[in-house]
């Protein structure tokens, strides 16, 4: 399995914590039949050389919750449920930073003592489906990864 990959699935496992009654995939593209539904990418990546053989490495997996279609919720609903998910999804991932749960519980060998982090999210969002004039809103959080790993490595 590659790290991505690996990432991803203990980012969902993290994600169901933090969002109970909620579908998630480790992929992008995943329609959801329910809401609250997430999906996952993979996002920019940075390396940096510390010796010849060893290179620091942070990934980022960028974590979609969709809550509900744009004309499915009463005025102000979207925004007074996004917020609560907001404070769990930082309270959940702050409590693993190196993305261990009850579903995964060893420590990848893979992160630095820094682990993983929430760098940012994108606020209350609208994304457009496969299905044109379709809208759903969510929002995007970045998820960090800091790795240490020999540069000849996957």
């Amino acid at each position: 399995m590659s790290i991505y990959a690996d990432i991803a699935d203990r980012a969902v496992a993290l994600q169901l914590e933090a969002v109970t009654g909620a579908m998630a995939r480790p992929y992008f593209d995943f329609p959801g039949a329910t809401f609250p539904y997430w999906t996952n990418r993979i996002g920019p990546s940075s390396y940096e050389h510390d010796s010849q053989d060893y290179q620091t490495e942070t990934r980022r997996i960028i974590m979609r919750l969709v809550i509900a279609h744009l004309t499915g919720s009463y005025e102000g609903q979207s925004e007074d449920v996004l917020s609560d998910y907001i404070e769990a999804v930082k309270r959940v991932f702050a409590q693993h930073p190196q993305l261990n749960s009850d579903t995964y519980p060893t420590v990848p060998t893979y992160t630095t003592a820094t682990g993983a982090w929430i760098e940012s999210d994108t606020g209350l969002q609208y994304f457009q489906t496969f299905l044109e004039g379709i809208f759903q809103v969510g929002i995007e959080f970045t998820l960090v990864v800091e790795l240490y790993r020999e540069t000849n490595a996957e």
